[in-house]
């Protein structure tokens, strides 16, 4: 298998006459179309003073990131090509040579496209990601409704932010400024292939005589069926294999496997005892998906009472005491928060 990484540097240019540069410039993928341009000294800081008045076109100009990538004449011929993306913010169109391959408009799932083998070329390729202003794209959409559809309002803010699937404190919140930025995050590259590629895999507890754990993976492949040997491994919190399987997938629309597991340790909420985690090592090829499990059962107690109903739940038979805290993102420009100052807030809380 090739995975061609597009991560790195691009070249970000903005089809409008409110942005303050005409010619391209340098630009980093994961990240965003604002941190570029405070590298460069185009904008200036939004968290200074009124400075995020300035930056309010963000959200009504379309962008594009550009690069090029080198496709050897092998990979180029490969029976499964495609392109995948962890997200991509928000309205997105996908090129490659000049072709549209893929189009998204929700951030909050990956964009996985297949590549026809008359786009791509052995050699220099050139990719585009070009990105409408998402601001513009919620007002058409508001324009098009029969009737309003409101949304919480903030002295600063992007207008109709509920129609599209963009993080909604972009637009402007009461601990935030309004910066309607576009970009991508995340992993991103070209899968080229001749067998099945392992693209996600879920792993989830679920009690009934005993423990299991039930595997559902996800296969990238060309549209016919093909038969994939995987597999499975359980390893426990000290490390120690307990359960192992071989199994083969379908490529499409796998059936799930499902792991039997004996007496593993419980898992309970902090302060009622430990958080033993479990290793699921889900194999397939050149791949290999790790995903961590904690065993524990728990439901909603609804009932009837004096008042109405219990509302309670309940873990591993007992009943707790549930209480939370609410996070909002560590930056309003996602390249900027680093791993260790989200460490740093994440152990403050």
């Amino acid at each position: 298998m090739g995975y061609l990484d597009l991560t790195g540097s691009w070249r970000l240019s903005c089809q409008s006459n409110k942005a303050p540069f005409t010619n391209e410039i340098e630009a980093e993928l994961p990240g965003e179309n604002l941190t570029p341009m405070l590298e460069a000294g185009i904008v200036e800081d939004p968290y200074l003073q009124a400075n995020e008045l300035q930056l309010l076109w963000l959200g009504t100009s379309d962008w594009t990131f550009r690069r090029t990538f080198v496709v050897s004449e092998e990979e180029a011929t490969r029976e499964n090509i495609f392109f995948c993306a962890e997200s991509l913010d928000t309205v997105a169109t996908v090129l490659v040579n000049g072709k549209p391959i893929a189009t998204t408009d929700n951030m909050f799932a990956p964009t996985i496209a297949a590549v026809p083998q008359d786009t791509i070329q052995g050699g220099e390729n050139t990719i585009e990601i070009q990105f409408k202003g998402a601001e513009t794209v919620a007002t058409e959409r508001a324009a098009a409704l029969r009737y309003p559809v409101p949304s919480t309002e903030f002295p600063v803010q992007s207008p109709h932010r509920n129609l599209v699937r963009k993080i909604q404190c972009h637009a402007g919140w009461d601990w935030g400024p309004s910066l309607m930025i576009c970009g991508a995050y995340g992993r991103m590259g070209i899968i080229c292939s001749d067998e099945p590629v392992l693209l996600r895999a879920s792993a989830t507890p679920i009690k009934s005589d005993g423990w299991a754990v039930v595997v559902e993976p996800e296969f990238l492949a060309a549209s016919q069926a093909k038969e994939c040997k995987a597999t499975l491994e359980i390893a426990a919190p000290d490390g120690t294999t307990i359960a192992h399987s071989e199994v083969t997938f379908s490529t499409i629309d796998p059936e799930p496997a499902v792991i039997p597991v004996t007496d593993p340790e419980l898992w309970w909420p902090a302060g009622m005892g430990s958080q033993p985690l479990y290793e699921v090592r889900i194999r397939a090829g050149e791949e290999e998906i790790v995903r961590r499990v904690g065993f524990r059962e728990i439901e909603l107690d609804l009932t009837p009472d004096d008042e109405g109903s219990r509302f309670v739940f309940v873990v591993n038979g007992r009943p707790i005491y549930a209480k939370g805290t609410n996070w909002i993102p560590a930056d309003a420009m996602p390249s900027r928060a680093a791993e260790d100052e989200v460490e740093w807030l994440l152990r403050s809380a």
